[in-house]
């Protein structure tokens, strides 16, 4: 079977799924989403949505509690706190 063929498989789990492949990621710096995981296949597996809270939650629907951990790419965003430059 072909890659293509799993990388189709995976984005029909969910809607939010975008699969790359490592070498697709490394040639494009610009990422679908700031929230992924590594797959067993070595695919990135993007999930596009605005909280790593809400991105783990499908992640774990699909996958199984604890089976993945959602990465990050870039910054996190602060919310609910004060953000200041002096300490």
């Amino acid at each position: 079977m072909s890659t293509e063929f799993y990388r189709r498989q995976t984005e029909r789990q969910n809607e939010k799924f975008v699969v790359k492949t490592e070498i697709e990621v490394q040639a494009d710096p610009t990422s679908p989403s700031r929230y992924y995981i590594v797959n067993a296949f070595g695919d990135y597996i993007f999930v596009k949505v605005r909280s790593k809270a809400t991105a783990q939650k499908i992640i774990d629907e699909c996958y199984g509690k604890c089976f993945y951990k959602i990465r990050s790419m870039g910054l996190d965003p602060i919310t609910g706190k004060d953000v200041s430059a002096r300490q």
